[in-house]
């Protein structure tokens, strides 16, 4: 099983294997960064935002989220809507850890388009309804990039953000032997390769070559905000977002 959220891992451990207790081949040689005890990272997101080649000229493609600020952006931004994932509320309070809840105030006077998602937003920016989508995942637009859209990606020096996958077995899985094997595998080179070479992520291992390389400063969106109700209101109040 893969699962984003770090919170179910962490709260309902009984629910899964233990690999500290019972390894798998492989366990102690998987970088300590990307293990869990009971899953370990197999991929990871990164985000950025997306933008149209043709309409954004070079001068204007973002590198910081303060960018995203300046007047020549204004009502030609998509949003992603913070409330449809946790991976866009974690993003939306890291913006607002590095510069405040005023961030967020002045980027809701842009006149930003709301959309659910950020995959959705790439075709709407590849269409050239919008010059650009934040806060976005390379992987949501990697099929119109290679069928040729005008599309790119940036990542933000300010804020790099993403999110690990981790996979791991549950605790009453109906065949354990063979779920362990396939764990085993998943942790190689070769799977990993196999993998990245269909979806834009970064992995742990650095044998890893078909995986995206993560940028200068990555680390996993922190998703503590998604147990505190009335910090993500006070988010969703900023951006004006009811």
């Amino acid at each position: 099983i893969q699962v984003v959220d770090e919170a179910v891992w962490k709260t309902n451990a009984s629910w899964f294997v233990n690999f500290d207790k019972t390894p798998v081949q492989g366990w102690a040689a998987y970088p300590a960064n990307a293990k869990h005890a009971t899953c370990a990272d197999m991929m990871y997101s990164i985000g950025g935002i997306t933008y149209n080649k043709n309409l954004v000229d070079a001068a204007h493609i973002p590198t910081t989220y303060r960018d995203m600020l300046k007047p020549y952006w204004k009502g030609k931004l998509l949003l992603t809507d913070p409330r449809t994932s946790p991976a866009y509320m974690g993003w939306a309070a890291a913006i607002e850890k590095k510069y405040g809840i005023e961030f967020l105030t002045k980027l809701r006077a842009q006149n930003p388009v709301l959309v659910a998602s950020a995959s959705p937003g790439a075709q709407q920016v590849a269409a050239g309804a919008y010059y650009a989508n934040m806060m976005a995942h390379l992987s949501n637009s990697t099929a119109l990039r290679t069928a040729g859209a005008p599309l790119g990606f940036v990542v933000m020096k300010d804020v790099p953000t993403g999110l690990p996958t981790c996979a791991g077995i549950p605790a009453n899985a109906p065949h354990p032997n063979a779920a362990r094997l396939f764990m085993t595998w998943r942790m190689t080179v070769d799977a990993q390769n196999a993998g990245c070479a269909v979806v834009e992520v970064g992995s742990a291992l650095k044998g890893a070559t078909n995986c995206v390389k993560l940028p200068i400063l990555w680390k996993p969106t922190d998703l503590q905000i998604m147990s505190d109700k009335a910090h993500q209101d006070r988010i969703l109040s900023a951006l004006g977002i009811q």
